[in-house]
């Protein structure tokens, strides 16, 4: 499944994250969920279109992080200059 899914959830997590190794790990977590929760899933050709729905909200998930993360060392790493 891995093999005939891995490309073109790889473009749906680059349509997200522009990095191709952030997208990479993305992929691979969105896999990973997607096996260890199969079971919930009541029919399987739903797979591509419930493997998306992960892949995308993987995705999302690293944007909405990075985005705290990046505010948060922003945030920090302003200094405070007196004149």
């Amino acid at each position: 499944m891995y093999q005939k899914y891995a490309p073109k959830m790889l473009s749906v997590c680059r349509y997200y994250i522009r990095d191709l190794q952030h997208a990479e790990d993305v992929l691979m977590e969105g896999f990973l969920k997607a096996f260890t929760r199969l079971h919930q899933l009541t029919y399987l050709n739903k797979f591509p279109g419930w493997l998306r729905k992960t892949m995308v909200n993987e995705s999302l998930h690293l944007v909405r992080d990075s985005t705290v993360i990046r505010r948060k060392y922003l945030k920090n790493s302003v200094e405070k200059i007196d004149y």
